[in-house]
């Protein structure tokens, strides 16, 4: 009993990580419910739960403190990635109703163009991209990172598709878990997220090392 009561043991590692994540998530969900902050919260639980995979403050503090710091650029982001999808969708229904074959061709364009945005979209509102000195550079930093590491960023996508499928499949069964969102589901999912991240956000650490050196 002692053992699993010890700081360094499983029990108390896995407790750690279970209140830490339900605390970001919470906070994540306060600070997105403007909708256009939900860049600027989500690069700010990215940060803070890579913080803590580096045993480094992960808190309240360290998360505002991060929301404030990256909100300028994230909210930038968000707000591109939302006019990509007005956009797109537009263009979707624009296609449906063109003629052949004038119609193949613009869904062909539209599935090329929303298959690049969806690999673009995990790597978007972390510290590579982020840190890059122009919006530009930053989507392109974040396309190739989704490119070389395709397997782990189908898996996020897939992840990330969780909830939105349960809606679609079953809005009132969501809804009556709502508890368990706002408690502790999304921020399981980032957590989920940055266990991939460890390897492709590694490399790209020690390329910019390396580029600084």
């Amino acid at each position: 009993m002692r053992h699993w009561l010890s700081s360094g043991s499983p029990f108390m590692r896995g407790l750690s990580a279970i209140s830490d994540v339900a605390l970001l998530n919470l906070l994540w969900v306060v600070c997105s419910l403007p909708l256009i902050t939900i860049g600027a919260s989500t690069s700010a639980i990215f940060a803070c739960l890579i913080a803590r995979e580096r045993e480094e403050p992960c808190g309240t503090r360290a998360f505002f403190r991060a929301f404030a710091s990256r909100f300028r650029r994230a909210t930038a982001l968000w707000g591109i990635v939302l006019c990509a999808g007005i956009i797109l969708y537009a263009d979707q229904a624009f296609a449906g109703s063109a003629a052949v074959p004038f119609q193949q061709i613009l869904l062909a364009l539209y599935v090329a163009i929303s298959l690049m945005g969806l690999v673009t979209l995990p790597f978007l509102f972390v510290f590579p991209a982020l840190d890059q000195r122009t919006i530009p550079q930053a989507i392109k930093n974040s396309f190739l990172l989704g490119v070389v590491n395709l397997p782990r960023t189908i898996l996020i996508l897939l992840v990330w598709c969780v909830p939105l499928v349960w809606i679609l499949v079953s809005a009132q069964s969501f809804w009556h878990f709502a508890w368990f969102w706002i408690g502790f589901g999304f921020g399981a999912i980032f957590f989920f997220s940055v266990n991939l991240f460890k390897k492709p956000l590694g490399l790209a650490l020690e390329k910019q090392e390396d580029r600084e050196s």
